[in-house]
Order: C-alpha cells, then structure tokens, then sequence
C-alpha cells in the first residue's frame, strides 16, 4: 500500500461487535513517585469505571519499577491493591520490589478468585496500599501493565 511504513506491521482492531464474548484489554499506567508517596490516602485510578451492570476483571498483572536514587521504605505496607475500593480484586508483592536499589519487574500470575458481584459494579479499579502507613522515602516510578476484561452481569 502506498504511504504505509513498511517496517511497522498493521495493526488489527476485533470490534465488540463482532463477538458476544468480553474482548482482552491490556492497560499500561505509569505511577510517580509524588503519587506513590500518598498512595494511601490518595488512591490513583487505573482504570474508570465500565458502566451500569458491568465490572472489570483482573486477569494478570506486572508492575515495572524504575527505581530512583532512594528505594522506598515500606512501613507495614505488603501489597499494592489492585480494584475497587471496597473489595480489591488482588495484591501485587512490594517486598522485593519497590524497597529494592534496582530496577525490579513482578509478575503477579492470573487469579482464582471469588467475588460478591455487588461492590464490583460499575467500579474504578484503583491502586492503593494494604497497610496504615504511606511509602517514604522513594524516588523511582512504577508502571503496571495489566491485562482485563469487562464484563456484563447478565
């Protein structure tokens, strides 16, 4: 085709229209260090809410921790949360990963779980922290890649 750049390969869009099952999405966030710092009290929002009747499910997750020239302390924090406010969907490991020198990758593994469906409707998935303390002292950035579906209570 004239005018397409041969080096890159085309890219291919499946339409929802297409099929009747939930499509695959995958989401890359990058979170700074200011945020991370008030994660607790400041929950950042990865991914907006899906409509009446709809919930998103967290499949797999990775985070990717560019570390600055300070890791982070951790306090009592274990776990990044990953979903709605009132009932995370799951936890992704900080010990040996944000409190690290070095840039550091954790891959959290698809998820067996079960949900009362009610606190999933039509819910932001947010990262925040289990613990009752913030971070301190960091500098570096975390960026998550997540991949989910959003689906339809029928």
């Amino acid at each position: 085709m004239a005018g397409r750049d041969k080096k890159r390969p085309p890219i291919f869009v499946l339409s929802s229209a297409l099929t009747s099952e939930p499509i695959m999405m995958r989401l890359q966030k990058t979170i700074a260090s200011a945020d991370l710092l008030t994660l607790l009290a400041s929950p950042v929002t990865l991914l907006l809410a899906p409509g009446a009747n709809k919930y998103h499910i967290i499949h797999f997750a990775l985070t990717d921790y560019h570390s600055g020239a300070t890791p982070y302390t951790l306090g009592d924090n274990t776990s990044f949360l990953l979903g709605a406010a009132a009932a995370p969907l799951t936890a992704v490991p900080l010990a040996g990963n944000i409190d690290q020198p070095t840039d550091m990758i954790t891959v959290q593994p698809p998820f067996a779980i079960s949900l009362v469906a009610a606190p999933q409707l039509n819910q932001n998935i947010l990262c925040s922290l289990d613990g009752s303390v913030e971070l301190t002292n960091g500098d570096g950035t975390v960026t998550f890649i997540i991949y989910y579906t959003t689906e339809t209570i029928v």
